[in-house]
């Protein structure tokens, strides 16, 4: 049952980035107009957006379906690094802090000894709760 808490988080945390593909990809002149007007160069603009699809859904497949590879926390943090940058001029706090929430998260994932948390709690325990309580609420359903 742990394997699958593992998956249905990396699954959960992936689709945060996984719902913003769609409207890069089909508003893809909307979004390099809107970085052409924040001044960038226009092969740079296009460049820079064209990056960010290929950083998302390369990092997104590698978080989901590839638990013990980097590659895809480190996309989706250049993926990040780039994109925040936009919501400092004009300052966009609530994007800023959502994407610095989310930078934290892939720092935290990416560094090598994940125990950041103290030893005191016993994840374990926590799980094997989860599993019981997801037992008991399958079994009553039959």
């Amino acid at each position: 049952m742990t394997k699958s808490f593992n998956f249905i988080g990396r699954l959960f945390f992936a689709s945060a980035f996984a719902v913003s593909i769609p409207p890069k990809i089909y508003k893809f002149n909307i979004i390099l107009e809107n970085y052409l007007n924040k001044g960038l160069n226009e092969q740079f603009a296009f460049l820079l957006l064209f990056s960010e699809i290929l950083c998302l859904v390369i990092g997104v497949s590698f978080f989901v379906f590839s638990k013990y590879s980097k590659i895809g926390p480190c996309l989706l943090f250049l993926y990040l690094l780039s994109n925040t940058f936009f919501f400092l001029k004009p300052f966009d706090m609530e994007n800023f802090f959502i994407n610095i929430g989310y930078i934290g998260a892939l720092i935290y994932i990416l560094t090598p000894d994940n125990r950041l948390i103290s030893s005191k709690f016993n994840f374990s325990i926590f799980i094997d709760v989860l599993e019981s309580l997801f037992d008991l609420i399958l079994n009553k359903k039959k």
